[in-house]
């Protein structure tokens, strides 16, 4: 795009451009700027839930059955993929169901967003 060189040039200027961009919050320690590709990025939803005829959102539903730090990630990778891809579905939401010996550890990021409209644990 024709803004990313101009982003990257303001992004090169530092910790102030993210102060700046974050509303006043400040980076704690040394940081490095990049852009990065994210590469592998095709995802398979385990079952997806579709309103026929009706504008009903969307479920984008996971299952979980061993134990994984990354789950919360791969909902919400799931969602935003799904989201680029329909961008027309303006509703969307993720539901995770886990195997009853699934660690509530692993959720530490879910206590942020857990209870949003969007997403719920289930497990």
């Amino acid at each position: 795009m024709k803004t990313d060189i101009s982003i990257y040039d303001f992004l090169a200027l530092g910790p102030e451009a993210f102060r700046i961009l974050a509303g006043g919050r400040e980076l704690q320690g040394p940081y490095a700027f990049r852009s990065e590709t994210l590469k592998n990025i095709e995802r398979r939803i385990d079952g997806l839930c579709d309103p026929i005829d009706h504008d009903g959102p969307v479920w984008i539903l996971e299952f979980q059955v061993e134990r994984q730090s990354t789950a919360l990630y791969n909902l919400l990778a799931k969602l935003g993929l799904f989201g680029e891809q329909h961008p027309h579905r303006s509703r969307k939401r993720g539901l995770s169901m886990f195997s009853p010996l699934f660690s509530p550890e692993a959720w530490a990021l879910a206590d942020v967003v857990i209870d949003t409209p969007a997403l719920r644990q289930v497990g």
